[in-house]
């Protein structure tokens, strides 16, 4: 499917164009019409050109809020790590020699997945913005 804004290739079930950030409308078409040379080399020359000044501002925005909801993954996961540390040196503080004591090593390794998938999502938004998509498109199936 291509996108009728940019004209670029996409997915089939992208609701916005990766490329230009433009909203994906129903009424797309499957295949560009036949091109002669000339529409070959104005789609090269598109693809060089940095999109519409509002669209770059929406796709700028939308990476900001990708970045920040990152950054709250990631200190999500530094917060479950150290409840799980904390959790842990108390109890093994507070027993006796011989007694049991709890490692909370679920709570640290979700800790540990929750920030690596912040790391991720910082260095590749696009991801996060295509997976917030999808969530809000499952959203208004419902």
């Amino acid at each position: 499917m291509f996108c009728t804004n940019c004209g670029k290739n996409i997915d089939e079930d992208s609701k916005f164009c990766q490329f230009c950030g433009g909203k994906i409308k129903n009424d797309i078409t499957k295949e560009l019409p036949k091109k002669d040379e000339s529409t070959v080399e104005k789609h090269e020359e598109e693809d060089a050109a940095p999109a519409n000044s509002s669209s770059k501002n929406i796709d700028n925005e939308l990476l900001q809020e990708a970045k920040k909801a990152a950054n709250n993954i990631m200190l999500q996961g530094i917060g479950w790590f150290i409840l799980g540390l904390i959790i842990t040196g108390v109890t093994y503080s507070a027993a006796g020699e011989g007694d049991t004591y709890y490692v909370l090593w679920g709570a640290m390794i979700v800790g540990v997945y929750m920030f690596l998938r912040g790391i991720y999502y910082k260095l590749f938004p696009s991801q996060l913005i295509q997976k917030a998509v999808e969530k809000q498109g499952e959203e208004s199936n419902k």
